[in-house]
């Protein structure tokens, strides 16, 4: 049964990849652009820790960045 439970996941995740690849992209209209960025920062800005980035920093790796959180 657990071969059959892979080929199935496997089956979806190359559809998705087709779909993903071979799709036109998504059309997003400004209004709900901005809803989804301001419902996203609400969300970064509750979260328990006090963090602090700029728009001009920018890192060499994954390590460094999170050397400064």
């Amino acid at each position: 049964m657990t071969s059959i439970q892979g080929n199935t996941t496997a089956s979806k995740v190359e559809i998705l990849a087709k779909v993903y690849l071979e799709g036109d992209p998504a059309e997003i209209y400004d209004a709900t652009l901005a809803e989804q960025c301001d419902c996203l920062w609400g969300e970064f800005q509750s979260i328990p820790l006090n963090l602090q980035f700029s728009w001009y920093d920018r890192y060499s790796n994954v390590a460094e960045m999170f050397a400064d959180i």
